[in-house]
């Protein structure tokens, strides 16, 4: 069992760097921080004297985070879709191209592939199993796929894709902040 510890901003030794702008994590304030021969107390360890299981704490949080990526990316995806549906390039709709409806195929397979993979963890951790293997394949998976599937977003929108009046170039930069959020905590 490995403990975790809340340490406080105005511990001694903590030290608080400005705002970084990261990538794709423009909405979540992240900060470097620096421990500097940090003393902590025991009472701030987590579950108290006993200790935590802090592998199901990180199980939950790459679960979640594999949640999250799947939400970016099916709005991505189905923003795209949307999009292909209406566009029209030499009298027919872009989702008539076979480029383009084979791509919206593979992001609605990545996506819901990502999806079902979160569910499977999410269901082991109800049950009170160790779902550790699951959460970070899930994660791992989700990582990638964001990626992939943002990025179709934004090649099926063409030029448009690179304007910030669509979401979809945001969605790529959400999505390529993905892999940095584990270890990130909140300040």
């Amino acid at each position: 069992m490995t403990d975790g510890y809340i340490v406080k901003k105005d511990t001694p030794g903590v030290e608080i760097e400005k705002r970084e702008l990261l990538m794709g994590l423009r909405a979540l304030p992240t900060f470097r921080v620096r421990f500097t021969d940090v003393v902590v107390e025991e009472s701030a360890r987590l579950g108290g004297a006993a200790g935590c299981n802090f592998n199901a704490i990180l199980s939950r949080g790459q679960v979640a985070l594999a949640a999250m990526a799947v939400g970016v990316a099916r709005a991505s995806y189905e923003y795209a879709r949307d999009y292909a549906k209406e566009r029209v390039q030499f009298g027919k709709p872009i989702a008539q191209n076979q480029a383009i409806a084979f791509m919206l195929a593979e992001m609605a397979i990545e996506v819901d592939s990502a999806r079902l993979m979160a569910w499977e963890a999410a269901w082991k951790l109800d049950q009170g199993a160790d779902a550790s293997a699951e959460a970070y394949l899930a994660k791992q998976y989700a990582d990638q796929m964001v990626l992939y599937v943002t990025d179709g977003g934004l090649q099926t929108l063409g030029g448009y894709g690179f304007i910030r009046e669509y979401p979809v170039e945001r969605w790529l930069r959400n999505g390529r902040g993905f892999p940095t959020f584990d270890g990130l905590a909140i300040v």
